[in-house]
């Protein structure tokens, strides 16, 4: 039989891909051809990276006791106890920094969250429905649970939050309430009237403009429109209103076509549904203790905020009735002043409006007025 010849090497044919050709050996030859001569084959060492790449091959076998002291096999071909120092810290959520001190990880396991000082963070919850508030320095506290429909409400940076019922009038919907961000008032005779917020309105807001006097007709600003007004032989009121858009300014001008005149202007978030209603009271009887109240309005969806504007001519002293609040009185002691009172979270329903008690009203003059409902948001 023919006999072939056998090629061992480490090269040819190349080992398959992710694989190794393991390396031979044999003997040293000997002269004589009875004698066999020993051949045998290794695998080569793996070869840890020393900043060029390693190598595969056989990895070094872990010494005795490695296991227990939790070795690893690190990229250099040298085994390790990996540390379980901390590694990183959070000053903030979402803000980790790496000053070692906080939160520790040890075999890819977080075992402790804390401050600076790595204390961690008792859980102070007990049941379902409880909450995690900031007691004294700011020390965890659990707030348990309210009853059913009431609300979170903040007490200030000196103590805790506390459950409590939702505001709202009695006869209402309990809707988001009206409130007035801002005012502004001003008065002339004879020229426009310049009235400017403190800062420029929030687009999204309405603005709400009571305007009387000695009119005679009212040119307002472009874009304030005319909702309600009565005119009785040169005395007149009117409620004006203007949705906040982007690029609206401070001031607003209005120009009479007569001679005295006066306006009152506030900011209102959350403004819904708005009525307005401007009348003719009569004639004062006498000059002093007289009291005018405008006509019965309704409230839909309360808490409202209600306004009423009056202009009395001559009149010296004004004081607001129950549930109002008497916030200006312009050209007091002129010809033709105007009052101007507000209720805030007055309860839904339909109701006479308390009015005004003059001093010093003129007889023979008419009493001109007009109301303002801004209705919750429901």
């Amino acid at each position: 039989m023919p006999t072939q010849i056998i090629n061992l090497n480490n090269s040819t044919p190349a080992a398959p891909a992710g694989t190794l050709n393991v390396e031979w050996q044999a003997d040293a030859p000997s002269l004589d051809s009875t004698i066999a001569r020993n051949v045998s084959a290794y695998v080569p060492k793996f070869t840890g990276d020393t900043g060029a790449g390693g190598s595969m091959g056989v990895v070094p076998a872990p010494a005795a006791g490695d296991a227990a002291a939790g070795k690893v096999l690190k990229a250099d071909g040298t085994w390790y106890v990996p540390p379980s120092t901390p590694i990183a810290t959070t000053s903030a959520p979402g803000i980790v920094q790496p000053d070692g001190t906080t939160i520790t990880i040890d075999d890819g396991v977080i075992s402790a969250v804390g401050g600076g000082s790595g204390g961690g963070m008792t859980n102070p919850m007990t049941t379902e429905g409880d909450l995690i508030v900031g007691g004294a320095s700011g020390a965890p506290t659990r707030l348990a649970p309210g009853t059913s429909g009431q609300v979170l409400q903040s007490n200030g940076s000196t103590a805790s939050p506390s459950w409590v019922a939702p505001s709202g009038g009695s006869g209402g919907s309990g809707g988001i309430a009206p409130t007035v961000v801002q005012s502004a008032q001003a008065s002339n005779s004879g020229s426009p009237v310049n009235v400017t917020f403190p800062s420029t309105p929030t687009p999204g807001n309405l603005l709400l403009f009571i305007v009387g006097g000695w009119a005679n007709n009212v040119t307002p600003p472009d874009g304030v429109s005319l909702f309600s007004a009565v005119m009785v032989t040169n005395e007149e009121i009117g409620v004006y209103l203007k949705p906040v858009v982007s690029g609206d300014g401070q001031s607003w001008s209005f120009t009479p076509s007569g001679d005295v005149l006066n306006v009152f202007a506030v900011e209102i978030e959350n403004a819904g549904y708005v009525s307005a209603l401007a009348v003719s009271l009569g004639q004062p009887s006498n000059t002093g203790a007289t009291s005018f109240a405008p006509l019965a309005q309704s409230f839909s969806g309360g808490p409202a905020l209600v306004f009423a504007g009056f202009e009395a001519d001559g009149a010296t002293s004004a004081a607001a009735q129950t549930d109002f609040t008497l916030l200006t009185f312009l050209g007091q002691g002129t010809s033709h002043p105007i009052v101007v009172i507000q209720g805030a979270n007055l309860a839904a329903g339909t109701r006479s409006m308390p009015g005004i008690t003059w001093t010093g009203v003129t007889l023979g003059q008419q009493i001109v007025a007009a109301t303002v409902v801004v209705n919750a948001i429901s």
